[in-house]
């Protein structure tokens, strides 16, 4: 096959110009080959269908983008709608119908915890000036019963599907002043002290002339206050620093269990009862000394712990593991103690253990 033509300092001749015309008109061995022309063509198409694509994905989740949007926007605009018209008709004295728009709005605002608790407060509103007031359904009694047979069946274990039966029992009664006082029982129980105090309060609107509203608001603010201990502990959760060796442990809090691991494997474990965190601490093996091969093994041991007053301090008290050394007597009569550099390290024995403590911070 002819080669490109090269550079030429002289005129060519003749015989040449016919041959350069050739190469010219029939491409001999000058260029790419049909075949690699092919193959950038496919290499072309194939980029501009992939482009093509993205961009019809992106345009696709644009558009759901959008109408994601604005199916937001006109729900809102609905829910707005339906509580401007239950707070007018209230406002016009035409209750009936500030009740019907409120128990419509209640469902939809279901997941916005301000947004019911403001609703129901409408609701409340509305039925303790009614005369006669709303009649408690039938379906609402029902899962009252139901609570209450929960909690006498399964005692304590009772108390968060019984709360779950009494929600269901204020969503079909909102103005129900029983149904929340007894929701409020049965979330105290369930340690969940912040939507008990709410549900009471609750109940004092739904029933603000009620004998015993003094002894319901003294319940309210002890809940507040059981709230508030409640929030400090689940803040023990998070990272906390050894004071001493500046290592972090995450923490986990599972109701009152306590649970922190360092990045070596050092575990504490306890359960917190008022400023107590008894348990154990786990203590990972490791190196025992710095010039042998002798390795000391993990233990598990029994701690008692502290929390301090900020909840911003941990002290644990153990009984750390003393081991010694067994070396391997380059004399051959066995393994021997007394010479720490004789020989290889085969074990350790466990001679003992000394008080130790351990104080992480945050």
């Amino acid at each position: 096959m002819a080669s490109c033509p090269g550079f030429f300092r002289s005129h060519p001749g003749p015989r040449l110009l016919a041959t350069l015309a050739a190469l010219l008109l029939f491409g001999a061995g000058c260029g790419p080959s049909a075949k690699e022309l092919a193959r950038r063509e496919e290499v072309r198409r194939n980029h501009e269908q992939h482009e093509r694509m993205l961009a019809a994905q992106a345009a696709e989740a644009e558009a759901a983008r959008a109408a994601a949007e604005a199916a937001r926007t006109a729900r809102a605009a609905e829910l707005a709608r339906l509580e401007a018209e239950g707070d007018e008709a209230a406002k016009a004295g035409r209750l009936n119908k500030a009740l019907s728009a409120y128990l419509e709005l209640l469902p939809a605002v279901s997941g916005d915890a301000a947004a019911d608790h403001r609703v129901r407060l409408k609701v409340i509103a509305v039925a303790v000036a009614m005369t006669p007031p709303p009649a408690v359904p039938e379906e609402a009694r029902r899962y009252a019963v139901r609570a209450a047979a929960l909690v006498k069946a399964q005692q304590a274990a009772g108390y968060v599907p019984a709360a779950a039966e009494l929600r269901k029992a204020v969503d079909v009664a909102p103005w129900w002043a029983d149904g929340y006082y007894n929701l409020g029982l049965m979330q105290e129980g369930a340690e969940e002290y912040g939507a008990a105090a709410r549900s009471l309060g609750l109940c004092l609107k739904a029933d603000p002339q009620s004998p015993n509203a003094e002894a319901v608001q003294t319940k309210v603010y002890e809940l507040e206050v059981l709230q508030e201990a409640a929030d400090k502990v689940r803040g023990m959760a998070g990272a906390w620093t050894n004071k001493v060796t500046g290592r972090v442990y995450q923490a986990t809090m599972d109701g009152k269990s306590f649970h922190a691991r360092n990045a070596n494997g050092f575990v504490v474990r306890g359960t917190l009862d008022g400023n107590s965190l008894d348990g154990t601490i786990t203590v990972p093996a490791a190196k025992g000394w710095d010039n042998n091969d002798c390795w000391t093994p993990e233990y598990t041991v029994p701690m008692t712990g502290k929390v301090g007053p900020d909840m911003r301090t941990l002290t644990f008290q153990y009984m750390e593991n003393r081991y010694s050394p067994n070396y391997w007597n380059i004399t051959g009569s066995g393994p021997n103690r007394t010479g720490r550099t004789q020989g290889e390290c085969v074990s350790v024995t466990l001679v003992g253990n000394a008080p130790s403590d351990m104080v992480l911070v945050r």
